[in-house]
């Protein structure tokens, strides 16, 4: 529309292009809107000169007697400037012109609102204040979101001329460098404010010295940091209290260290009387130019930084290490055996290692008879055992719940053999306590020799995974040596079994679906349903086999896009046999990282999706494991693009257990971020944990996206999420799962509310 002429009422200027992807767009535009307006930091502030001199301005230029500084917020316009509207702090968003004039690229004219087809029944036409004119000049920021307009509102009929129309845009764009220049000098009291804050609290000692580092003034902190009296501050004597280690680099002249720079940071130990190390963080600035020659004299500070570095030392150990034994974890394990398996130096001798594969023999006695508290004490038991086992320079990690992995880095086969036998010998002499009860664990090795490079870390994995598979088949509590003439999953007896029975399972359709809620925690009991499905198979005595037992082989076998499909017809056949969806919120359904890389799988979901229908896809989440999305990280772009484009919402599960996704967040279309249950069992009693959940909400929150904590067992774990801001929690201390089909029933015959 030309800036000089009024709106002529075509009501395509306020609409884009048909479709849900338009929608879906203009949805972003409007929260991209909001976060605008909400960073000026404006709403319902005072009112300021500056901005009611403007409004009077502009009623006096166009003739009008109300004029407005109008901010469009969520459900109302708000007026930072008012004049001819006493008493009048805001209106419904719903009825006011504003909210049509902020989609127009110049000004948006009303000759007569009476007579207008959008204007005509509007309650602020026909009562108070009778609007009859309006003229609206967008405020439109410079990152190009547009907040509210400049507007004025006679009683009467009337039209602008172009000069007022010209002048009435520029007092908009006035009035938009003062909400700027507003905002900028907010920001920059607050950063005075807390920057005096930061100063007043911070443990910062400050020191002078001149050209040979001889100190000539030091404050009480910077003594309390050394441990040294105000005489033994001064001079050189402070050079005694560093790490040997540090001395040579602490002690280069400073003129040297700054050389064509004006400052230096350095890190650098002390050496504390009782033999312990404290961590220190210096930074030294010539008092004079550069240009003027070397200086005579510095100043500087330094910050004990101790507890960060020990905390960071903590982190790097918890990133690397399983959480309940202490080993090193399976991200860890992979690379120390990719190391192995790299290829030697010229004339260096072939490679010799060895690697183990110990998996306990039906831990799941255990776990039924102590509970899972229970079983993680007996594993941690088996750990340390194991660990006084392992021999010298070997590298023991824990792979899976009750799997263990012992690399044995230049190892003939015959020692490695020897190992294996020592540790199924001590184990069968052990017994393991949880409080009464006493057990016998007995376990199942695989042995794999390591003496050609070339191979890929999960190769070598797959091959030692056949061979304890053997061993167990031989009768268990025994090894089994992984030979080359073998076919490399020649040792899965039982887990073939297992394939069969779920090839079976998928043809007859045995397979059952089991549910478990997803509370919120801003929730009021009256919530649509929102449940995680799970896999299960029914035993003919009744009982439930869990998947556990059933998905390593499925993906060993790689049949488990099948099972990924199977559960997304049933939950689809499920949902569309339903008269109603209302009662239904969020249906979350696991995707296995083989579904997720299958481009088969991909065009089958499509097409599924596509059957189904908006209604319905609205109300499904994928959920996807932080290791898939992160090892094929192009290939769960793609997934979750195209599942976004069909309106369901995608879930990062497990996050957190491989502790190198971050960057992954930005760059995949995430709707939520489901926490990993190992930091939300660990809430209470483990500070680590503490601090990452906390950091996994705050990332969350920048990204828009809404967190979920698995594994909520106890009211005092629920109480500390809802303190931290998760949004939604899962676990047995709110629901424990049953049949979807059931609870589907239940729930849209009785409905929330």
């Amino acid at each position: 529309m030309a800036p000089d002429r009024p709106w002529n009422g075509d009501l395509s200027l306020f609409e884009g292009s048909a479709g849900a992807d338009n929608n879906l767009h203009a949805s972003a535009r409007e929260l991209w809107r909001q976060r605008a307006l909400e960073q000026l930091g404006v709403l319902d502030t005072p009112a300021e000169d500056a901005f009611d001199g403007l409004v009077r301005a502009a009623a006096a230029l166009c003739g009008t007697p109300i004029a407005l500084i109008s901010l469009i917020d969520r459900d109302r316009q708000w007026f930072k400037a008012n004049v001819g509207l006493a008493g009048v702090a805001e209106t419904p968003r719903a009825i006011s012109f504003c909210t049509h004039a902020i989609n127009q690229p110049e000004l948006l004219e009303v000759e007569d609102a009476s007579c207008h087809p959008l204007f005509s029944t509007n309650p602020l036409v026909l009562g108070e204040p009778h609007i009859r004119f309006y003229a609206g000049a967008p405020l439109r920021l410079a990152n190009g979101a547009t907040v509210g307009t400049l507007c004025v509102v006679d009683h009467q009929p009337q039209r602008l001329s172009p000069e007022q129309r010209h002048l009435l845009l520029q007092l908009a764009t006035t009035a938009v460098q003062l909400l700027e220049g507003r905002r900028a000098l907010q920001n920059e009291i607050r950063l005075r404010q807390q920057a005096e804050q930061l100063a007043a609290g911070m443990p910062i000692g400050l020191f002078a010295t001149d050209a040979a580092g001889a100190i000539t003034f030091t404050n009480p902190r910077w003594r309390e940091i050394f441990g040294l009296s105000p005489a033994e501050s001064l001079g050189q004597g402070w050079i005694n209290a560093i790490h040997p280690d540090d001395r040579l680099a602490v002690q280069v002249p400073l003129p040297t260290l700054l050389a064509d720079q004006q400052e230096f940071r350095m890190a650098f130990r002390l050496l504390l009387p009782d033999g312990g190390i404290r961590h220190l963080l210096t930074q030294v600035r010539s008092l004079a130019p550069s240009e003027q020659g070397p200086s005579s004299s510095y100043l500087g500070f330094v910050q004990d930084v101790t507890e960060e570095v020990v905390l960071q030392a903590e982190l790097r150990h918890q990133a690397s290490h399983d959480v309940l034994t202490g080993l090193l974890n399976r991200r860890a394990f992979d690379h120390q055996l990719r190391q192995c398996l790299e290829p030697p130096g010229a004339g260096a001798p072939p490679p010799c290692h060895a690697l183990l594969y110990i998996d306990l023999d039906q831990f799941k006695i255990v776990n039924d008879a102590a509970g899972h508290g229970g079983g993680d004490q007996v594993l941690v038991q088996v750990a340390r055992l194991l660990k006084s086992l392992q021999g010298e320079g070997a590298c023991l990690a824990r792979l899976g719940g009750d799997e263990f992995g012992l690399l044995l880095p230049n190892c003939p086969l015959a020692e490695a053999e020897a190992i294996a036998a020592r540790i199924i010998g001590r184990l069968e002499g052990c017994r393991f306590s949880v409080g009464e009860q006493r057990f016998r664990i007995g376990l199942s090795i695989g042995v794999v020799p390591i003496n050609r490079t070339g191979l890929e870390p999960d190769a070598v994995l797959r091959a030692a995974d056949s061979s304890c598979f053997t061993a167990k088949e031989g009768g268990r509590n025994r090894w089994h040596v992984w030979r080359q003439e073998e076919v490399e999953w020649g040792g899965g007896g039982q887990a073939m079994r297992w394939v069969t029975r779920l090839q079976q399972s998928l043809d007859d359709d045995l397979l059952e679906l089991h549910a478990q809620r997803i509370l919120p925690f801003d929730g009021d009991g009256a919530d649509p349903l929102q449940v995680e499905l799970l896999l299960r198979i029914r035993e003919p005595d009744g009982s439930l086999v869990l998947p556990a037992a059933f998905l390593p082989p499925a993906e060993r076998f790689q049949i488990v896009n099948r099972l990924d499909l199977w559960v997304l017809r049933r939950t689809l056949d499920l949902l569309e046999a339903q008269p109603a969806l209302e009662g239904i919120g969020r249906i979350c359904l696991n995707v296995s990282g083989q579904s997720v890389a299958d481009r088969s799988f991909l065009t089958s979901t499509q097409e599924l999706l596509d059957r189904a229908g908006p209604q319905v896809c609205r109300r499904l989440c994928f959920e996807i494991t932080e290791t898939a999305a992160i090892s094929n990280e192009a290939a769960a772009g793609a997934f979750i693009a195209s599942l976004r484009q069909r309106h369901c919402s995608v879930a990062l599960d497990d996050f957190g257990s491989g502790m190198a996704s971050f960057g992954s967040l930005k760059t995949l279309a995430l709707t939520h971020l489901k926490i990993d249950g190992q930091f939300v069992r660990g809430l209470i009693d483990d500070r680590l944990d503490g601090v990452a959940v906390r950091c996994f909400v705050e990332v969350a929150a920048v990204l828009g996206l809404r967190t979920v904590a698995e594994s909520v067992e106890s009211a005092v774990v629920l109480e500390r999420l809802r303190q931290i801001g998760v949004h939604e929690a899962q676990g047995y201390h709110l629901h424990r799962p049953e049949p979807f089909a059931a609870l589907l029933t239940r729930t849209l015959a009785n409905p929330p509310g």
